[in-house]
């Protein structure tokens, strides 16, 4: 039986998505417009940071209105242990893109030099990672196609990264690896070999006090995935009487995003992020949504009113 255009569209999309989650640069880990609110998702030496044990829950909608466009869940938490130079950390992410569903468990943790300026902390992760491909999902043209006649299959695999993260009252900087093994996997016996390849991320920022009621936060990112172009993001975010938080971004080889974001004074926090690309995408997509909530707990314990910008 033969289908309609718009069908065979949204067939080949689905199939280019599940491969691309491995093949292309974009998808290889999942993607955040905010990921600077939770640093453990791209370094695990950002772990006790915040010097209090600080989670952060997130959702991202990317590409609407395209079947099969990646969605992502994520959760970190961590914390230095108290009177100790050590830190422990757990992100948890859900990432589902065309048939490809994954949900990783990143073990973290850090241990931290103080300088005279600063700290310098030295990270360490374990990753552990299911990977599920449902291929009865794929409605072919011909009922039985023997090409795509595959079965479901769910697998795990293990990996480790490590990161450097260094910290002062103004600055910040860091360079991690959080997946250093480049992985093959998937359905070898049927001739599908997907491939997970190693990521490489460098990123720092500032404060800039531009009164005493307004900030300033500039900063960048710079991310090489082995046999792709290098892609860097700009950020800047206007930080208006330590609550309210205004930011636009400039991903590379993709598109600009704005981000908001309200901090409480019991050291709630709140953030949405809109990205909208700058490449063919934006003739069938009006773009992607990102939200999240966070939380520093010992803050509210102990009452203690200092901010947290890093």
């Amino acid at each position: 039986m033969l289908l309609s255009k718009n069908k065979l569209k949204q067939i080949f999309l689905v199939l280019f998505l599940s491969m691309g989650a491995y093949y292309c640069s974009a998808q290889q880990q999942a993607m955040y417009s905010q990921y600077l609110i939770n640093g453990l998702a791209i370094n695990p030496a950002y772990a006790g940071s915040r010097e209090t044990l600080s989670g952060v829950v997130g959702y991202r909608k990317q590409w609407v209105g395209l079947n099969g466009a990646p969605s992502t869940f994520n959760l970190g938490i961590h914390s230095p242990i108290k009177k100790k130079n050590i830190a422990l950390g757990v992100n948890i992410t859900g990432d589902e893109i065309g048939i490809t569903k994954t949900t990783g468990v990143f073990l973290s943790g850090s241990y931290k030099i103080k300088l005279n300026k600063g700290s310098l902390r030295f990270g360490l992760q374990g990753v552990f990672t299911n990977y599920t491909q449902n291929w009865s999902e794929i409605n072919t043209i011909d009922e039985g196609d023997n090409a795509f006649n595959l079965a479901d299959e769910s697998y795990f695999l293990q990996n480790f990264g490590t990161g450097l993260y260094w910290q002062s009252e103004k600055y910040f900087a860091g360079i991690s690896i959080p997946l250093i093994l480049s992985q093959d996997h998937g359905a070898k016996e049927n001739g599908v070999v997907l491939s997970s390849v190693r990521h490489y991320f460098m990123h720092a920022g500032t404060l800039i006090d531009l009164n005493k009621e307004l900030k300033l936060k500039p900063s960048v990112m710079l991310k090489y995935v082995e046999g792709a172009p290098m892609q860097f993001d700009l950020n800047g975010m206007v930080i208006l009487n330590n609550a309210f938080w205004i930011g636009a971004s400039y991903r590379s080889m993709d598109g600009i995003s704005l981000s908001t974001q309200f901090h409480t004074k019991k050291f709630l926090w709140f953030g949405y992020a809109y990205d909208f690309p700058l490449t063919d995408l934006n003739r069938v997509t009006t773009g992607s949504h990102e939200i999240f909530i966070g939380i520093d707990y010992y803050k509210i314990k102990s009452r203690i009113l200092s901010p947290r910008y890093f």
